[in-house]
């Protein structure tokens, strides 16, 4: 691991320096604050980015995603690197590991400027050197993150030689920097754990360069890795392990977990349009009422999804730590896998509940039907709290997030499930 003082006396840039770019001379290019804001984070770390090409910078590929405002920057210097460069790009849905497969037999075959219609100009990136030893030049692919309070940069680094050396998370977010060094903290305590069933990133920096906070990991990733769309064995291991590994030793109550949700609500509450403040209270109500049941909580990965996760060598590897959390069920993880997996995400309602009740009834969970929906009820308003704080501490306290409609209905679901019986 690098410390500070390598950091900041080996970053080959002077910040004063730093050129940020004309925007308005990119029409042809996305005219989105996610995109500007993205393109000012690589200005703060020595990414000179433009429009029209320029001495010893590499043209780049703008790839838009359809579901949100975010964009994939690939370099287009040789097809090895643009092909490897869209490892970045980790679909779930069939029609877009589809696109993603003809685009890198395009890039393979010499073809990446037929379909990358719109191109920036890029140079830059001198820290990441630093943490990433290599005998052939490092080459980076960019992901602007998606639309959200919580947006950061990321960046894949390859050597010439189409080996990914690790990534990189940056941003000059206040509150994303708090998640950055959570994460950091999260993945040296899971490194200690010794896991037999999963793999994970090790940190090699983290830490501010000038305006910019940086996450710096390793990775087992491949240019042949594909996420896993389905919950597999190996998942199973995984939330079972880490489940028993930092359980606390004496089971906690669903009433104090309701307490700690209710604590955490009314906080929120002069933030809260009135019917959200009474499905929150329905859902506290449902915990409270079974308050006796005693429950094993321990660390969660927070967002256990198919694309931040995937196999090698038989083992998982999960990434992306950074809304992990303590003293919640490992019905948490396996939850929010499955209604992420893409033959669950575009289903109703009463399917999507239906599908979580056959996954949460299977015999290695150990859950009852009352423990099924207690189990629903805790997960839906981690989710629902989560993403009402960082609306919240963002300044827009709205409900806005992907997801608010079909989490109300599910809400309102299980909450009339439960009054039904």
């Amino acid at each position: 691991m690098i410390d500070q003082s390598d950091l900041n006396g080996r970053t080959g840039y002077d910040e004063k320096k730093i050129r940020t770019p004309s925007l308005s001379r990119m029409s042809h290019l996305p005219d989105h604050s996610v995109f500007r804001e993205a393109i000012a984070d690589l200005a703060c770390v020595g990414v000179r980015v433009e429009a029209e090409s320029f001495a010893e910078a590499t043209p780049y590929a703008v790839i838009s995603g359809r579901s949100n405002a975010r964009w994939w920057l690939v370099p287009l210097e040789s097809g090895k690197l643009t092909a490897i460069s869209l490892a970045l790009f980790q679909p779930t849905l069939t029609s877009a590991r589809c696109l993603k497969w003809v685009t890198t037999r395009l890039a393979m075959l010499g073809l990446g400027r037929v379909w990358a219609r719109r191109k920036i100009y890029v140079t830059g990136f001198p820290p990441l050197a630093n943490y990433f030893p290599a005998q052939k030049p490092l080459v980076f692919a960019y992901f602007t993150g998606t639309n959200s309070p919580h947006r950061k940069v990321a960046v894949q680094v390859m050597d010439r030689g189409g080996e990914l050396k690790g990534f990189v998370k940056l941003t000059r977010n206040p509150e994303v920097r708090k998640l950055l060094s959570h994460e950091k903290a999260t993945l040296q305590r899971v490194g200690l754990l010794s896991l037999e069933s999963a793999h994970v990133p090790k940190v090699l920096f983290h830490g501010d360069c000038e305006s910019v906070t940086l996450l710096v990991t390793d990775t087992l990733k491949t240019s042949r890795t594909a996420s896993t769309n389905t919950f597999t064995v190996a998942h199973q291991a995984f939330i079972l392990e880490l489940a028993r590994k930092t359980s606390i030793s004496k089971a906690v109550s669903v009433g104090d977990i309701a307490h700690c949700f209710r604590i955490r609500i009314d906080n929120l509450r002069p933030y809260l349009e009135t019917e959200w403040q009474h499905r929150l209270e329905c859902a506290v109500q449902i915990l409270e009422a079974d308050g006796n049941n005693q429950l094993n909580v321990g660390l969660t990965h927070g967002d256990f999804t198919p694309w931040n996760t995937f196999l090698i060598g038989g083992r998982l590897y999960v990434f992306d730590w950074e809304y992990a959390e303590e003293g919640l069920p490992f019905t948490n993880d396996l939850i929010h896998f499955c209604l992420n997996e893409p033959r669950t995400c575009r289903r109703n309602c009463k399917q999507k509940i239906e599908a979580l009740q056959a996954a949460l009834s299977q015999s290695w969970t150990g859950l009852n039907r009352q423990e099924i929906t207690l189990a629903i009820t805790i997960y839906l308003l981690t989710f629902s709290v989560r993403f009402l704080e960082r609306s919240e501490a963002s300044g827009d306290p709205s409900l806005a997030w992907e997801a608010a409609q079909e989490t109300a209905e599910m809400f309102d679901a299980v909450s009339l499930s439960k009054a039904i019986r």
